[in-house]
């Protein structure tokens, strides 16, 4: 009679390797101190129904979640309607 251990589905699984994680290290940065030199702010027109349109399609997206009011009104600002037709590829 063979025991159940000799078959390989009841062994044992072999000892995973613990390796230390490697260390990430990087320059210290300080956003207030950055620079805005050279940053031109770019404004393309919409009109009010535009606007609120771009406002609710934006407002559930993380990445603009937590913008503050003239935050939001700068990344409007820059948005910018752009047409394309079926096969085109985004």
């Amino acid at each position: 009679m063979t025991s159940f251990l000799q078959f390989s589905c009841f062994s044992k699984p072999p000892p995973q390797a613990r390796d230390r994680r490697k260390s990430v290290s990087a320059e210290r940065y300080d956003p207030e101190a950055d620079d805005d030199q050279g940053y031109t702010k770019v404004v393309h027109p919409k009109s009010d129904d535009q606007r609120k349109r771009l406002t609710d399609a934006i407002k559930h997206i993380l990445l603009f979640r937590s913008l503050d009011q003239e935050q939001m009104q700068e990344v409007l600002d820059a948005m910018f309607e752009k047409e394309v037709t079926c096969p085109s590829c985004l």
